[in-house]
């Protein structure tokens, strides 16, 4: 498959720590969620958290199968916006869209050196990762718009904590 080029290998180390980044913002997310009793929500999150953790594995991959050595990098301190029950969807899966449309042009602009590098494999591999990635910019998206819409209204709240957390009824048995 041949040498990663040095410029390349830099990039993709830093998209790797993008996306760990981006999993324990997501875990942060998650665990606010789950602190304001919003079960869906947390597990949305922490569902996504574990999605990035992925993706940084799978550019590790990559960085070793073109010879090169993935570096890991220290993490910063995450502490999500605080908010309250009625807020939390519209602030926390806001911060969550921004994230993803970082992580969009990360990859673009990643996709871009490796263009002008002249390394068709990883276009092609890129090209597979941005694909996944502006189907989540999109589905984020209309989330955090519907947030918007469901924000200071219980029961609206309610029913998309329901609805991203795929059940439709608390049960005591």
């Amino acid at each position: 498959m041949g040498n990663l080029d040095p410029v390349i290998l830099d990039a993709l180390n830093r998209q790797i720590t993008h996306e760990r980044q981006s999993s324990a913002v997501y875990a942060a997310i998650g665990n606010r969620f789950a602190a304001l009793n919003l079960p869906g929500m947390a597990c949305f999150a922490q569902q996504h958290a574990c999605k990035k953790s992925k993706q940084a594995d799978k550019l590790s991959g990559y960085v070793l199968d073109r010879y090169g050595f993935p570096v890991v990098d220290a993490l910063q301190g995450i502490m999500p916006p605080e908010a309250d029950m009625l807020s939390a969807a519209r602030v926390l899966f806001g911060a969550a869209l921004q994230r993803e449309q970082a992580t969009t042009e990360a990859l673009k602009t990643l996709y871009d050196l490796a263009e002008d590098a002249d390394d068709p494999q990883t276009c092609q591999f890129l090209l597979c990762m941005l694909k996944k990635q502006t189907k989540t910019e999109a589905e984020l998206s209309e989330i955090a718009a519907r947030s918007v819409f469901a924000e200071g209204c219980a029961a609206a709240v309610l029913l998309l904590d329901q609805e991203l957390g795929g059940h439709h009824a608390v049960s005591h048995h």
